[in-house]
């Protein structure tokens, strides 16, 4: 990185977060001299940033569609993303790896009256994992809830909203 020249007997830790550039030559015991060398090493500790936007809806029937807004990718290093899931709260096992251009995935044969909890994070080339954002979700078992959910899934919720009055919004 333009700094003086040090002579190493040993080994030696490069721990700089940025793009370094380490240039080297090595000297035999007979005094024989190699050309100087150059390589760059790229220490990379930060994670990229987290989805936005990330929630769940249903789908259809026992389907759940989860959505989101792509990561931001400010260093463009965005290897995946990794879903987790779990019916208690932190409780999360191994993740399921999705592909970095991905702003949704579908979890079928969801359970009725389970709360299911979700955590997406965003993982960069250098093994990097981000915080993760979270979402919940539970299917009611019966009731009127669930025959709501169900029509707005099959596209009848918006016969059951009213319209405010001027603003054309739902």
């Amino acid at each position: 990185n333009g700094a003086t020249i040090n002579v190493y007997t040993e080994p030696f830790i490069i721990s700089t977060e940025k793009i370094n550039k380490l240039k080297f030559r090595s000297i035999d015991k007979a005094g024989n001299e190699e050309e100087p060398q150059e390589v760059e090493i790229k220490i990379d500790k930060t994670a990229p940033e987290d989805v936005r936007n990330f929630t769940a809806k249903m789908l259809k029937q026992l389907i759940l569609s989860l959505n989101w807004t792509k990561s931001l990718n400010k260093a463009g290093d965005l290897a995946n993303y990794v879903l987790y899931m779990a019916t208690e709260k932190n409780k999360y096992g191994e993740g399921i790896v999705v592909t970095s251009n991905a702003d949704s995935f579908d979890v079928t044969d969801i359970v009725p009256d389970v709360k299911y909890f979700f955590k997406l994070t965003a993982k960069d080339n250098a093994g990097n994992e981000s915080v993760g954002a979270e979402t919940t979700f539970v299917l009611p078992g019966t009731g009127p809830e669930l025959i709501l959910l169900l029509l707005g899934s099959l596209g009848a919720g918006k016969y059951l909203t009213r319209r405010r009055k001027g603003t054309g919004l739902f």
